[in-house]
């Protein structure tokens, strides 16, 4: 009988300590990954219930909410009280000058509207001493001041923004740091690519892989040209595809990738048959027949697929810390000691 109690007393404790860990294992998840896990640049905002990122340079109303939509969120927009007191109290701290808001009536001036679709009658803002007064009938945009109150502004004048993701849901980032699942991991390298078969310009590649944290891709390695041919085959990608890489000098050809490396030096460098040969003067950025895997110099205007790369976490981390930079001064407060958690 007393055996019979122990047994059944240690079969009860096994169950409590199993269920206990199970629960605690979800809220080591929750709180190691799910407030920090839609990108690595951006910060989480219990009162935000979201993430944000600062941008410092000053950039037009337009640039500044494609910058966020490439990147996965929204220029912000004081939607919230909460959200609200984050942008005031983070720009009060970056001691910044007006700020530009997602709220906007470009298609409509008595219609104003958030990005995330929220009409402006419904959003607790305080405006400025003399505000709104549409001067000139050509102020389309708002903008909050320093003290966290709105104006509206011409959407062409030039400020720093916040984009915003709002916490809808749990996701974790992957390898490199980054919620889009749609990048496909290099097991050799560590670095994960993404091909984008909607076909733009060169620079517009640049911009977009920039917003999602990486550059055009660079290969490195006959190794990692065989990965990238291969996830181009899977994507059925048989065109010419852009990379990161281009020249100033083409009388000379002295080509070089996006991080100042000369491409001779970058440990792949096979030409077409003829390239580069500047064809009509203006073929200055880079590009590969993804069927032959070999490079070739293309007119930047053309529109091509592009792949994007994006650096491991751990070469991420390690280059802030090269440059003198720790996690909670960079902007990336614990980032670098992210370990995805298997449940």
């Amino acid at each position: 009988m007393w055996q019979y109690q122990r047994t059944r007393a240690r079969d009860i404790c096994t169950r409590i300590c199993t269920r206990f860990l199970y629960m605690f294992s979800i809220y080591l998840v929750t709180c190691l990954v799910g407030d920090s896990s839609f990108r690595v640049d951006y910060e989480f905002y219990p009162l935000a219930n979201g993430w944000l990122k600062l941008h410092r340079i000053p950039v037009p109303w337009a640039e500044a909410r494609l910058t966020c939509l490439l990147e996965g969120a929204r220029l912000a927009s004081p939607i919230s009280k909460g959200l609200a007191e984050v942008m005031r109290t983070y720009a009060k701290e970056e001691q910044l000058p007006d700020i530009h808001t997602g709220i906007q009536a470009i298609a409509s001036s008595q219609n104003y509207i958030s990005s995330e679709g929220v009409p402006l009658s419904r959003i607790p803002i305080t405006w400025a001493a003399g505000q709104p007064d549409n001067l000139n009938n050509s102020q389309r945009c708002l903008a909050m001041t320093p003290q966290g109150e709105m104006e509206d502004t011409d959407c062409e004048d030039i400020r720093p923004f916040f984009c915003y993701k709002k916490k809808d849901g749990f996701s974790t980032m992957n390898e490199c740091g980054y919620h889009d699942k749609t990048y496909q991991v290099d097991p050799a390298t560590g670095h994960c690519y993404k091909l984008h078969q909607t076909p733009t310009t060169w620079h517009m590649g640049l911009t977009t892989c920039s917003a999602e944290g990486g550059h055009l891709a660079v290969i490195n390695s006959e190794a990692e040209a065989n990965f990238i041919k291969n996830l181009a085959a899977r994507h059925n990608e048989k065109k010419f595809v852009s990379l990161g890489f281009y020249t100033w000098y083409p009388e000379i050809k002295l080509w070089q990738t996006l991080d100042g490396y000369l491409l001779n030096e970058t440990g792949f460098e096979r030409w077409q048959k003829g390239q580069p040969n500047n064809l009509s003067g203006q073929e200055h950025c880079g590009s590969i027949d993804i069927e032959t895997m070999q490079l070739n110099g293309r007119v930047c205007s053309y529109t091509n697929s592009f792949l994007c790369e994006i650096p491991s976490l751990t070469e991420q981390c390690s280059d802030w810390h090269r440059a003198g930079l720790e996690p909670a001064t960079s902007g990336y407060p614990g980032q670098c000691s992210y370990q995805p958690i298997i449940l």
